[in-house]
């Protein structure tokens, strides 16, 4: 016998052979829309890093001495805010 699939929203569990349509589109659409926001943090994490190597070299080049502190956006399993799925 086949495991029913389920669905967390709001912390309630649907059964997702018995959800809308239109439930089921806007659940595929929250999911996307996580994907595109890790992948946003991965990108913000990469130009910040380009820039602080950017930073480095030029200060380098001038002759100054400057202190970089890395910095991170990248959370890869839940947002920032509170997640509604």
């Amino acid at each position: 016998m086949e495991k029913e699939q389920k669905v967390k929203f709001n912390n309630k569990i649907y059964e997702w052979n018995k959800l809308s349509q239109k439930s089921k589109l806007f659940f595929g659409q929250l999911r996307d829309i996580d994907t595109q926001i890790v992948q946003a943090r991965m990108k913000m994490d990469q130009l910040n890093m380009s820039r602080q190597g950017f930073t480095s070299a030029l200060a380098n080049e001038l002759g100054e001495k400057i202190s970089v502190k890395p910095r991170a956006n990248f959370s890869p399993f839940k947002s920032r805010e509170d997640k509604t799925n």
